[in-house]
């Protein structure tokens, strides 16, 4: 057995043994955390700034440094060809075979000519036409006008004598002249620059459906021009060219002869016809359409023709061809005078009643003894005039001079019966008593 004091030794040397292992172990684990803690706050910090990095390339991904160059951007156009189909191509032209037209039918050139019509049989007891045999064409219909509705909508379409506005129509347009009740002749010459406004006028706000165009030898011919209407509403004769004669006569009949035989050969398509040229505007002032106001002359028997009154523009001042047209650019006229050219009268005539033209302003004669009325009922008589003038259904604008540039091409192509516009009636209407014209600037398309 032990001594007490080495026993109590030995106890105290087991202790002190125990307190270093203690303080050992704790002095290790003080020392794994701490480096445990600095390598957390080490992974942290990284991971912090690694964050930042990630977020502000997103940041810098998603908004582009505004103050960088701007980018070329290259768009695929829309096919407009797909979604509005084109309204200014050439007409198309298709050769039929012709049609069987009478020795019987008058006279009404002496050479041959084209007929661009979708012509019936003519019969043998109609006058003589024409002392040549007749090529006739018919124009192929174009599918894509009637599919596009531009029978129903004003075009777009410029040329150099008129633009045609996309804006809402004015005055508003009256219903189409589907069943072709009323149609228009016309002799013309050279004018392809002139008729797009004059179609689109009668077209969209007269109602008109049918042109008869008598195309007195132009080079090229008209037909091969565009129009802002649809080919199929235009019936082109064309006339080979010929010397012209700058004698006023040398052709003498030849205008009154076209408009003849353009009623015996299609007169009766239609009720009414009317003769008119390229330089006049019909403007109905009443408030009437003018298929309204013809079939209240129907109702009458004894009238065979109606005469409308000129309203003679003047240059305006104007020296060249103006881009808008004669409507809006010639807004000046010469004031009513029972001594000037305001007494000349247009005429429409009832194809079942006519006869024969005088000249190109009325008629000769109607048959079942017709007369030729005013819109008063008036009487008009061969010297073509009507005196006192009034315009409160309809007036007729003529746009005779227009500007200094178009009255001397006009002087070079002459007038179709020979001669030309001479310098003296240029004058007669310039000094003339001249008043403000605005009815037709308004008008849109």
């Amino acid at each position: 057995m032990a001594p007490p004091a080495r026993l109590h030794l030995s106890k105290r040397f087991v202790a002190f043994v125990i307190a270093c292992a203690l303080l050992s172990l704790i002095w290790f684990n003080a020392g794994s955390e701490g480096q445990l803690r600095k390598t957390y706050n080490s992974l942290s910090k990284q991971a912090k700034e690694s964050a930042a990095s990630t977020a502000s390339a997103l940041i810098s991904d998603e908004q582009p440094d505004i103050h960088a160059q701007p980018h070329k951007a290259t768009t695929l156009p829309k096919k407009v060809s797909e979604e509005r189909p084109d309204i200014n191509a050439q007409p198309h032209k298709v050769t039929t075979p012709p049609k069987n037209i009478s020795n019987d039918q008058s006279n009404i050139d002496a050479q041959p000519y084209h007929v661009t019509a979708p012509l019936t049989k003519i019969s043998d007891e109609q006058s003589d036409v024409d002392a040549q045999p007749h090529n006739i064409l018919t124009p192929l219909t174009n599918t894509s006008d009637k599919q596009s509705g531009v029978d129903t909508q004003p075009h777009n379409f410029t040329t150099p004598s008129t633009s045609i506005s996309s804006a809402a129509p004015f005055p508003p347009l009256p219903p189409a002249d589907e069943e072709e009740y009323m149609a228009i002749c016309m002799a013309v010459k050279d004018q392809s620059l002139d008729l797009p406004e004059f179609f689109t006028h009668y077209y969209f706000h007269l109602g008109i459906r049918r042109f008869y165009i008598f195309d007195d030898g132009s080079e090229p011919p008209l037909s091969t021009a565009s129009y802002p209407i649809p080919s199929s509403a235009i019936n082109w004769v064309y006339i080979p060219p010929h010397n012209h004669s700058d004698h006023l006569g040398a052709r003498q009949g030849i205008q009154e002869n076209y408009y003849t035989g353009c009623v015996n050969v299609f007169g009766d398509r239609h009720t009414w016809m009317g003769f008119l040229d390229a330089d006049e505007f019909l403007e109905m002032t009443g408030g009437e359409t003018l298929s309204d106001f013809l079939h209240d002359w129907a109702r009458n028997d004894t009238v065979g023709a109606v005469g409308v009154n000129w309203l003679v523009h003047s240059s305006a001042g104007l020296l060249t061809r103006p881009a808008d047209g004669p409507r809006k650019a010639f807004n000046r006229c010469i004031v009513d005078n029972p001594h000037n050219d305001n007494l000349k009268v247009k005429t429409f005539v009832r194809t079942a009643l006519f006869d024969r033209m005088w000249n190109c302003h009325c008629v000769a004669r109607l048959k079942n003894d017709a007369i030729q009325v005013g819109e008063n009922g008036d009487l008009i008589t061969k010297n073509c005039d009507r005196n006192p003038i009034t315009r409160a259904r309809w007036g007729l604008h003529h746009f005779g001079p227009k500007s200094k540039e178009e009255f001397l091409q006009k002087q070079e192509r002459g007038k179709i019966r020979g001669g030309k516009s001479t310098q003296h009636w240029w004058k007669k209407i310039e000094n003339a008593e001249q008043r403000d014209c605005f009815e037709l600037t308004k008008y849109v398309p």
